[in-house]
């Protein structure tokens, strides 16, 4: 336990100089445009000079309409990232309706193998002017994309309607001929991964990472699969690789929290959600992680404190209902933890945890006859070990 936190505690430490940026991040989230502006300008000035910097400060620049500002920015990420600087360029023009600079940028932008997807580009609010000139509609006579980039933006978005099956489908006969495309191989991962195959979700994200070995949301994704086949400590190498190649992703932290919460490491997984939290203050389902991460490292008084904040902010599901039964429960308080069971029934009447937990408050309320009862219930729901459960307390 002391080499985790140790590891815990230089990772996080490493993360410092992020902190304005991550900062950042999180007005942009809550719309706060000029404090997010303020927090990447600070950030500058702690040594951040990144393209990801430059992107965020363009968008927020955009949804300030200061378009010179972002001009500006976007020149300087010519440097460091051509293909998004000729996209953010092409924006910006178009909303200055500069037809011709915004084509041009825009053609630039077309022209490179890392270009966005095709409705990803028809669907950018800043060129609405634009698909109503001539011009437009000549720049896309030419095929700018390949029938194995139509393929993969179907497959990703079959992915995204639920059509997982679909998708599979698509994906299997393409890596007939393109058995080395790495997005074939991740996007494959995905549609395993909802179909609850993570053994072969894990198998096709490794080998998207064989072909694309630095792509940090794809470790990031292995780490998810992994964490599924209980594979923990190479779950959280996978993990900690993402966030090492890319840590300008905050929600790396809240993943990292997750797969040590499902790998038995509640204190490791404190010190991630924290982190996550100190800057999305108000994510209810990382605030109901960290409470059960909080129960699970006995830290009642912790855990309670989050809950009633859930509380306090309309915002109980029948999952934090369950885990307040269990706080209550825990404190001898059987009354309240009832209450609380019976809310998450009532909001969630499949859940067999909250039956079983409740069986176990019936039986040190020596009222055996309605224990049993919901012992059966979980039982007939799929719990498996209340047989011997029913068969020890039950006639």
């Amino acid at each position: 336990m002391l080499v985790t936190l140790l590891s815990v505690a230089q990772n996080i430490s490493a993360q410092a100089k992020y902190d304005n940026y991550y900062h950042g991040l999180a007005q942009m989230e809550y719309s706060n445009y000029n404090e997010a502006v303020e927090y990447f300008t600070l950030a500058q000035h702690d040594g951040l000079a990144d393209a990801e910097l430059l992107l965020k400060r363009i968008e927020c620049y955009l949804s300030l309409g200061k378009i010179d500002l972002a001009i500006a920015d976007a020149k300087k990420l010519e440097q460091q990232n051509p293909v998004q600087a000729n996209y953010q360029l092409a924006k910006c023009y178009a909303l200055q309706k500069n037809d011709e600079k915004a084509l041009l940028y825009l053609e630039n932008h077309l022209k490179s193998s890392e270009k966005l997807t095709k409705s990803e580009i028809r669907r950018t609010a800043a060129f609405e002017y634009l698909k109503e000139q001539n011009d437009w509609q000549q720049l896309w006579k030419q095929d700018w994309y390949s029938s194995l980039d139509l393929d993969l933006e179907e497959a990703a978005y079959l992915l995204k309607q639920n059509k997982a099956e679909d998708a599979l489908q698509l994906l299997d006969g393409l890596l007939l001929n393109y058995d080395r495309n790495h997005k074939a191989y991740y996007i494959r991962a995905q549609a395993n991964f909802a179909l609850e195959d993570f053994h072969q979700a894990n198998d096709d994200v490794q080998n998207a990472l064989a072909e694309k070995p630095k792509q940090a949301n794809y470790y990031m994704f292995q780490a998810k699969t992994l964490s599924k086949i209980s594979k923990h400590e190479k779950a959280i190498a996978a993990a900690k690789k993402a966030l090492e190649l890319n840590p300008y992703i905050l929600s790396f932290q809240l993943t990292l929290g997750e797969i040590y919460y499902d790998a038995y490491k509640s204190e490791a997984a404190i010190v991630h959600l924290n982190k996550y939290l100190s800057y999305y203050s108000k994510d209810s389902d990382a605030r109901l992680l960290l409470a059960n991460c909080y129960f699970e490292a006995d830290k009642i008084n912790q855990a309670m404190e989050l809950v009633n904040l859930l509380a306090k902010d309309n915002e109980m599901t029948d999952q934090a209902y369950l885990l307040r039964g269990n706080l209550y429960y825990k404190k001898k308080d059987y009354n309240n933890a009832f209450g609380s069971y019976s809310m998450a029934l009532d909001l969630n009447p499949g859940d067999y945890k909250v039956y079983v937990n409740r069986a176990y408050l019936y039986l040190d309320m020596q009222e055996s006859e309605k224990a049993c009862r919901d012992l059966k219930k979980a039982y007939r729901l799929g719990y498996k070990p209340a047989y011997e459960l029913i068969k020890t307390n039950c006639n």
